[in-house]
C-alpha cells in the first residue's frame, strides 16, 4: 500500500513539473524575457509566504533579508529594463 502511493505522489509530482515548465514557456511566448525572467527570481519569496500561509512557518530573519533583496533586486531591474 505504501509503495502504491509513493507511486501516486511521485506520479502527481510529475505532472505538476511538466505543466510547470509548459506554462514557463507559454509565458516566455507572451512576456518580455526580461520580465518573465524578474518574475521568476520572486518564486522563492512566494514559497515562503506560501509555507506562511498555509503551514503558519515562520521565516526566520536570514530568510526575511533574501526575500527583501529579492523584491529589491526584481523592482530595479524593471525599472533599468523600462
Amino acid at each position: 500500500k505504501q509503495k502504491k502511493q509513493l507511486v501516486l505522489k511521485l506520479s502527481l509530482i510529475h505532472i505538476l513539473n511538466v505543466a510547470y515548465q509548459m506554462a514557463v514557456n507559454y509565458g516566455f511566448q507572451k512576456v518580455q524575457a526580461v520580465l518573465a525572467n524578474n518574475l521568476l527570481t520572486l518564486s522563492p519569496l512566494f514559497s515562503i509566504l506560501l509555507g506562511f500561509m498555509f503551514y503558519a512557518e515562520i521565516p526566520t530573519l536570514k530568510e526575511s533579508i533574501a526575500g527583501a533583496i529579492i523584491i529589491v533586486s526584481a523592482y530595479k531591474m524593471n525599472e533599468i529594463s523600462s
